[in-house]
Parts: C-alpha cells; structure tokens; sequence
C-alpha cells in the first residue's frame, strides 16, 4: 500500500525522481497535502499514516547518538592528572573536576542509550504501523 497523508494546504511531493522516499528534510511542511506518487487520483479524502515521518524521526535520533558519541569521545581524551599544583587546593580542584568529567561521561552515556533506544523504537513504530495498515486494508478489500 501507498504511504501518503493527506491534509489540506500546499501540495508536496515525498519521493524522488527514483522512486525512493526523499528524506531531506525539505519535502514536508508541518500542514501540508501530500501528493501521492505517480498518476494516483486523490480526491483528499483517504487518510493514512506516513512511514517517512517515523523513519526520519529514528534518523534524527541515530543522528544525535553519533554526536554524542563524539562529544564522550573527546571527554576521554581529556587527561585527568593534577594540572593544579600538589596544593590542598589544586588536589581538591583536580578531584572535583575529575568527578564532574566522570559524571559528565555517565550522563552522555546515558543520553546516548536513551537515543539508542529511541530511534530503534521509532522504527519499531514505522514498521509496526505498516504492517497494520496493511491489514486494516487487506480487511477492507475482502
């Protein structure tokens, strides 16, 4: 079946030339009609779902999970030895910071599994929706 949503406002196409979904980012506005692809003749009265919006959530979320790996990346990379003298003092800061930084990295870690996660279930979401459209319209037919 065809994913496309029809809503009322401008026309917009959502695949490209190829016949593959075009995700970059330009193709949907927040109230758009939605053109479905090919010479369907669409009266804008069939209301489905549209897998690229979920798709393009996950890539978002897969998006953020590699920048935050970067970040956490470069938080490794800082040295945690005493640049602050063998003072009571410059030992207190030197273990304060190194505490931070280590927060810090278990926060990032987190962060990066909760994208992680958010984006394999927005697929999951894609998919699942998919399928029962699918058979809402399996159902129709028969």
């Amino acid at each position: 079946m065809t994913d496309f949503f029809t809503m009322p406002g401008g026309v917009v196409n959502l695949q490209s030339e190829d016949g593959i979904a075009n995700l970059g980012g330009t193709e949907r506005s927040s109230m758009a009609y939605v053109q479905p692809p090919g010479n369907t003749k669409d009266d804008g009265g069939t209301v489905r779902f549209n897998t690229i919006d979920w798709e393009r959530r996950a890539r978002v979320a897969a998006d953020g999970v590699a920048g935050l790996e970067e970040a956490l990346a470069a938080l490794t990379d800082i040295d945690s030895a005493n640049q602050f003298g063998d003072f009571v003092e410059g030992q207190e800061v030197n273990n304060r910071l190194n505490a931070l930084i280590e927060k810090w990295r278990a926060t990032l870690g987190e962060q990066i599994d909760t994208l992680h996660s958010l984006s394999t279930k927005c697929l999951s979401a894609g998919a699942g929706l998919s399928l029962e459209d699918s058979l809402n319209a399996d159902e129709l037919k028969a």
